[in-house]
C-alpha cells in the first residue's frame, strides 16, 4: 500500500494525480505553492478536505493514521513537507525561541520550521518504534534543493536556483537498523539514484520502459563496493530554455556554465568555491564542458514543452482550471508576481480575457462554475465564456466579499495573500474530443473592477 501526504508538485490534472502515478492514498496540495499554513483546504485522492491546525502537523497526523492502518502489510509511506518555504508562517512558540536568540525574522521562522519538522520526523519514528516496525522499515530523509536566500549553508557557493554546491547539494539519511551500519560514505548520489536503489533494497524485480538514469547504490550503502567517480548533470528548467545555466560535477570537480562564464573548481581541495582553476586547467575544462554540453543536447532533443492541459477523461469528473494557468490578454494581471496560487485582479477594461489550451481526451458536455470575489457595488458586469464551437454570457449579479484571511506572516511576503472564494454557477458548455480552447472575456464592465477571479471548475453532466 502507498501513501503520499502533503506537497506534490509534479502537475496539477487528472494523469499527473498521485492517485493516477502509483500511490493508493494522498492528502495534500498539487500545486507547487502553498499560500497558508492553518486550517488550508488540501485534496484527499479526488476531493476537497478542511484541514485543521499547522501544515506541517496535519501531514504528520495523516503519515500516522497511514502507518497504523497499514502497520500489517508492506507500505510505502512519502512525507514531502512544504517547509522550510515562504510564506513564513510558523507556530507562535518556534518563532518566539530563536527571535529571542537574536535572530532576524526570517531566520526565526526558517529556524522554527525546521524544528517543527524534526519533531514531527520524531513522531513518525517513534509511531515505527510503537508499532515495532523499526527493524523492518527503511527510513529515508533528504531534501530537494540549497536554502531559497543567502543564509547558513555549510560553506558553500549559493543558493536555490544557482547551479553551484550550494544550490544543489543537500543531505541525505538512510536508516535500517541491523542492515545498515551507522556512519557516512561521500559517494557522490542524486535524486534519481533513488528509484534504482529502494528497488534492490526491497528485493523487487523490475523490467523498466525507459531507461534509468539512476544508480543503484545498495551495495555502496551496504559497503560492499568501493565509490565509483560519475558525473552528475545540473540545468536550469527556466524558459526559454535556450542560454540556461548549468554545471557538471565530478568527484573531483564541479564546472559551471552561467552568465556567459565557464568556471572550474576543484571541490576536494576548494569546496567552497573560492577559485576558478579553469585557466590552470584548461584541459579538463574542456573536458567537463564538452560532457555536458554532450548531455545538454541529448536531454533538449528529447524535450517536448507542453502548453496544453491534458483533460476529459472517461473517468475524471471535473475539471478544475485554475488562472495560474491561464494565458493573460490586456490589463488583466495575477496578484502577484508569482503566478502559483495567484487569482487575477484588474479586470478592468472590455474584451480583455484569460484563456486556457485544452486536449480533450473525448467529447463531453460541462457545468461551467466559476471562483471569484466581487463587491456589492462591482455586480453586474457582463462576460462572455466560450469553446472553439460553443459559448455563453453571463452577468455578475450575486456579490461575494473575498475577505483577505488573518495575516499570520512574520515576514512580509511576495506571494499573493490568500482569500475566501465564493462558487457561481455560469452556464454549460459542449466540449469536443482534440483541441480546445476556453475563453474568459470580459464583455461589459459594470463598474470599478468586474470581479476577482481565481478558477473555473467544469462538471461533466451524464447522458
Amino acid at each position: 500500500t502507498t501513501g503520499c501526504f502533503g506537497k506534490w508538485h509534479n502537475g496539477g490534472y487528472y494523469l499527473q494525480h498521485p492517485n493516477r502515478k502509483g500511490f493508493d492514498e494522498y492528502v495534500g496540495f498539487m500545486v507547487g505553492h502553498l499560500g497558508y499554513y492553518y486550517d488550508a483546504i488540501y485534496q484527499h485522492n479526488d476531493r476537497d478536505v478542511k484541514s485543521e491546525g499547522y501544515s506541517t502537523d496535519y501531514f504528520t497526523s495523516q503519515a500516522l493514521d497511514f502507518i497504523e492502518r497499514n502497520a500489517e502489510k508492506p507500505f510505502l509511506c512519502y512525507v514531502p513537507y512544504n517547509v522550510p518555504h515562504s510564506p513564513f508562517q510558523v507556530p507562535e512558540k518556534y518563532f518566539s525561541k530563536y527571535k529571542k536568540q537574536g535572530l532576524d525574522d526570517e531566520l526565526a521562522c526558517i529556524y522554527g520550521m525546521v524544528e517543527n519538522m524534526d519533531e514531527n520526523i520524531g513522531l513518525i519514528r517513534a509511531k515505527l518504534d510503537e508499532l515495532n516496525l523499526t527493524e523492518k522499515t527503511i527510513v529515508i530523509f533528504l531534501s530537494d534543493n540549497g536554502p531559497n536566500t543567502f543564509r547558513y549553508n555549510g560553506d558553500m557557493k549559493g543558493k536555490k536556483g544557482n547551479v553551484d554546491e550550494g544550490g544543489m547539494r543537500v543531505p541525505f539519511y538512510i536508516s535500517w537498523p541491523r542492515k545498515i551500519e551507522a556512519g557516512k560514505t561521500a559517494q557522490l548520489a542524486q535524486g534519481i539514484d533513488l528509484f534504482p536503489t529502494l528497488l534492490a533494497l526491497c528485493s523487487i524485480k523490475y523490467k523498466p520502459v525507459l531507461p534509468i538514469d539512476g544508480v543503484d547504490l545498495s551495495k555502496t550503502i551496504f559497503r560492499k563496493t568501493k565509490n565509483f567517480d560519475r558525473y552528475i548533470y545540473t540545468r536550469q528548467a527556466s524558459y526559454p530554455l535556450e542560454g540556461r545555466a548549468g554545471s557538471i560535477r565530478n568527484d573531483r570537480y564541479r564546472l559551471t556554465a552561467a552568465n556567459g562564464k565557464i568556471l572550474l573548481y576543484d571541490m576536494q581541495n576548494d569546496p567552497s568555491q573560492n577559485v576558478d582553476i579553469s585557466g590552470q586547467y584548461p584541459e579538463i575544462a574542456n573536458q567537463l564542458l564538452t560532457e555536458y554540453r554532450n548531455w545538454e543536447n541529448e536531454m533538449l532533443s528529447q524535450y517536448q514543452l507542453q502548453t496544453t492541459i491534458e483533460a476529459g477523461f472517461p473517468e475524471e469528473r471535473n475539471i478544475t482550471l485554475p488562472v495560474q494557468d491561464a494565458i493573460l490578454s490586456g490589463k488583466v494581471k495575477y496578484s502577484s508576481i508569482h503566478p502559483n496560487q495567484s487569482h487575477t485582479e484588474n479586470w478592468t477594461q472590455n474584451n480583455d480575457s484569460i484563456y486556457w489550451k485544452l486536449n480533450m481526451q473525448q467529447a463531453g458536455k460541462y457545468r461551467v462554475e466559476l471562483q471569484y470575489g466581487c463587491s456589492e457595488t462591482d455586480i453586474g458586469s457582463k462576460f462572455l465564456f466560450h469553446s472553439n464551437a460553443d459559448s455563453f454570457t453571463f452577468s455578475i449579479d450575486k456579490a461575494f466579499d473575498s475577505q483577505i484571511l488573518p495575516n499570520r506572516d512574520y515576514v512580509p511576503r511576495t506571494e499573493s495573500v490568500e482569500r475566501t472564494w465564493g462558487w457561481k454557477p455560469i452556464g454549460t458548455i459542449s466540449l469536443k474530443a482534440g483541441e480546445e480552447q476556453l475563453v474568459l472575456k470580459l464583455q461589459n464592465k459594470k463598474n470599478k473592477e468586474a470581479a476577482l477571479i481565481k478558477a473555473i471548475r467544469l462538471i461533466k453532466i451524464n447522458k
